[in-house]
């Protein structure tokens, strides 16, 4: 603090936190320690005329509500400036706590006290807790009709409960304040609940705690930013609270009808209801509502996505923030010049406590993911194409009913990726899109928890399985992955895949003729067929017993030549060394290019021996010293990665026969690629 500039002013975006000097820029520190002794941060908010004293000296950068603060300093409490020296190096005398409240800016409220008779009280020796609101608590519409019911006590000899509330006749410093906890007033043995933070913001009865630790002769003083209303306090547990108040008749009958009053019951738990109107209901046609409420699982899913399980006060929220409900979802709040907000609805400014916990009311029902139909996860998840498919191909009903569906949408940059004509004639032909959205659903809720490696699922099309694989911390389905799974609605599982996939209905063998150059790896497979008819069938589709899983490392009609005359000669001539080839470039696990993270060698098992595969960071694979010239090539049989060499059997990773158990199991390895 200057010796004779006062109170410096400079701007500043401060985050609320303890006092920290962690995020605080350099300036704020220089000019933090030219302030001297005893000199702590008073935050202020001008557009929300809001003020935060946080007996700090340095203070991180934020905004509040998406506002611009201004800091300045002021002396700490108890201190005061001494003339000629820097800082606050002066100790202010001890008063008691009327006059400390007056002196702090509650002018309104000790007058208030003085005139009910309170004040002689509040003068005299005591350990008092008092929570005296600021003049402008007062200005405010609700802080107006407060002070009308404290001045409608104000009779001749009359008591004034609106006064006692905020009274307590023992001395409780914030230091003795916990997460959540009670302190008794002085009216009529009503408690008052003191919440705090990890912020370091504290509230009382969800009023703001603005300045506190105000120490006094008789007791502490901490200042509020809105006067207590002990009508907002109802005895009854806050399932009751909405039992009772007629704005809430469906959330309550919607509580009775899915047993869920027990849940808001549980002793030694507080909570955080959010409760929405009758009126909010009314936003939900009725059809819709009545299949929320007869499914048990949705109807409880939307209760929870209500409650929080601690009492969660607005005036604490200055910034974005995610609060777990006691069900799957996590809820954002948000604040603005305007007010408060959760997941983009607006918060009513009234409350209502109860003796577990707090409600508010909501003009709008938060619905969750568990309650969503799949066309709505789609929706909600922004995967716009996916969505106008379903639309195209008159399927809306289908993933609407109550009928349980697994669904794999592809994301936008997946359907983004298909030939321009193709998707453009997608999204104007049903048929095509049908097709389409069929083959990326099937019968029940299958979640990833519930895949089996090498599973089949029915799709919906009733013609075409998806094949389902078992990768290392991931899952495939065809040669696609999922990149975020398990997302539950009412009717079925969404799960989120990275690929459009399509029905593979040519083996292998055919699809490898279309080419001419492949002709040396379908004839060697043949003669090794001849000898050995329990080999892979390149002939095969998914329609036979055999294994339709199959990874086939394909050396193309040059690889061969390169080898030589020698080991040319050699294949020619040794069955048993040709089958050994063969069976070294398929593995019994479809893997697909995309389970294979960057840098990372995984052990690939083949029929033979097992595979070095890798793939750096522009997705180029190498298998063992062959390079992959095309990738994820899908047919009946499996996927089909073509390359460059002949991977001979003692080029293998290990040597023996048969193979364990695969890429996505415990037998298959991964190893740091050191690049």
């Amino acid at each position: 603090m200057h010796r004779s500039s006062g109170l410096v002013i400079f701007l500043a975006l401060v985050c609320f936190a303890n006092c920290k000097p962690n995020r605080v820029p350099w300036w704020q520190i220089k000019v933090a320690k030219s302030q001297g002794p005893n000199a702590c941060i008073v935050e202020e908010v001008p557009d929300l005329n809001k003020k935060y004293y946080t007996e700090c000296k340095y203070w991180p950068v934020r905004k509040v509500c998406g506002r611009e603060t201004i800091v300045r300093y002021e002396c700490c409490e108890g201190f005061k400036q001494v003339p000629g020296e820097e800082g606050c190096g002066g100790v202010k005398a001890l008063k008691n706590v009327l006059e400390v409240a007056r002196d702090l800016g509650a002018t309104k409220f000790v007058k208030y006290l003085e005139d009910s008779g309170l004040g002689n009280e509040l003068a005299q020796e005591g350990t008092y807790t008092l929570f005296a609101p600021t003049d402008q608590a007062f200005e405010s519409h609700s802080g107006q009709i407060v002070g009308m019911k404290i001045e409608s006590f104000l009779t001749p000899g009359g008591d004034n409960p609106v006064l006692r509330y905020h009274i307590s006749d023992k001395k409780y410093p914030s230091k003795e304040f916990s997460g959540n906890n009670e302190i008794q007033s002085q009216y009529d043995g009503r408690k008052l609940r003191i919440s705090k933070y990890s912020t370091g913001m504290e509230t009382v009865n969800c009023v703001l705690i603005s300045r506190k630790d105000q120490e006094a002769t008789n007791g502490v003083v901490h200042m509020i930013d809105h006067p207590l209303d002990p009508t907002l306090f109802m005895p009854a547990d806050v399932a009751q609270v909405v039992i009772e108040d007629g704005r809430f008749s469906r959330m309550a009958d919607a509580m009775n009808r899915c047993n869920f009053l027990p849940r808001l019951r549980e002793s030694g738990k507080t909570y955080t209801l959010l409760a929405p109107s009758d009126e909010a209901f009314l936003k939900i046609p009725p059809s819709r509502l009545n299949k929320l409420f007869s499914d048990p699982a949705s109807c409880t899913a939307l209760l929870e996505n209500h409650v929080i399980p601690h009492v969660m006060c607005m005036p604490v929220i200055t910034e974005e923030y995610r609060a777990k409900s006691i069900g799957q979802e996590r809820l954002g709040f948000d604040c603005d010049e305007k007010g408060h907000s959760v997941e983009s609805k607006r918060l009513g400014g009234d409350f209502i406590l109860g003796e577990n916990g707090v409600v508010y009311m909501l003009d709008d029902v938060l619905i969750p993911d568990r309650a969503r139909t799949l066309l709505e996860l789609v929706d909600s998840r922004q995967l716009f194409t996916f969505a106008q498919l379903i639309r195209v191909a008159g399927l809306e009903e289908l993933f609407s009913n109550p009928a349980d569906y697994t669904l794999f949408a592809p994301t936008e940059a997946a359907l983004y990726t298909l030939e321009e004509e193709l998707l453009d004639e997608a999204k104007r032909n049903p048929e095509l899109a049908r097709k389409i959205v069929l083959y990326h659903g099937a019968q029940g809720r299958l979640k990833t928890n519930e895949i089996r490696n090498n599973q089949n699922l029915q799709s919906l099309d009733e013609e075409n399985p998806i094949r389902m694989l078992v990768y290392r911390k991931q899952y495939g389905v065809e040669d696609a992955i999922i990149e975020k799974g398990d997302i539950e609605g009412y009717n079925g599982v969404l799960h989120i895949i990275n690929k459009v996939i399509f029905p593979a209905t040519q083996s292998a063998g055919d699809l490898l003729r279309k080419s001419n150059n492949f002709t040396m790896f379908l004839e060697a497979m043949e003669t090794v067929l001849q000898s050995d008819p329990d080999a892979i069938d390149l002939r095969q589709g998914r329609s036979s017993s055999v294994s339709s899983h199959y990874t086939f490392f394909v050396p193309t009609d040059e690889a061969f030549r390169n080898l030589g005359h020698t080991q040319l000669r050699r294949l020619n001539s040794d069955s048993s060394y040709l089958s050994k080839v063969i069976r070294n470039h398929v593995s019994s696990q479809m893997i697909s290019s995309e389970s294979f993270k960057p840098n990372l060698i995984y052990d690939t098992p083949t029929r033979q021996n097992a595979l070095g595969v890798t793939c750096d960071r522009q997705r180029v694979m190498r298998v063992n010293d062959a390079n992959v010239l095309q990738k994820d090539l899908v047919s009946a049989n499996g996927i089909i990665h073509v390359i460059d060499r002949i991977i001979l059997p003692d080029n293998g990773l290990s040597n023996g026969n048969g193979e364990s158990n695969g890429h996505g199991d415990d037998g298959g390895n991964v190893h740091g690629n050191g690049r």
